[in-house]
C-alpha cells in the first residue's frame, strides 16, 4: 500500500473509514475531519487456474509458494 499524497508505505500509518482509507501522515491536508480505525491486512487469498501445469511449472510453483511463505527473497 502506498499514500498517493506523501508516498508512505509505512502500514501503521493507515486507517480506513467507511471503506475509505487514508494515510495519518498526511490526512492534515484533508478539509474534513474523519475519526479513523486501524485497517487490518489479514485478507487470504486463493488462486486457482484453469489449466494444469507440467512437471517443471508445478516444481516450480511449489519452490516459489515455499520461499514467499519464509519470507525468502527469489532470483
Amino acid at each position: 500500500m502506498k499514500c498517493s499524497r506523501c508516498q508512505n508505505e509505512d502500514v501503521q500509518y493507515f486507517f480506513e473509514n467507511n471503506g475509505r482509507i487514508y494515510c495519518r501522515k498526511c490526512i492534515a491536508f484533508s478539509t474534513k475531519t474523519v475519526n479513523l480505525k486501524s485497517v487490518k491486512n489479514e485478507k487470504k487469498i486463493y488462486y486457482h487456474l484453469n489449466y494444469s501445469l507440467n512437471l517443471e511449472q508445478e516444481r516450480t510453483s511449489r519452490l516459489l509458494i515455499e520461499r514467499y511463505q519464509n519470507h525468502q527473497n527469489t532470483v
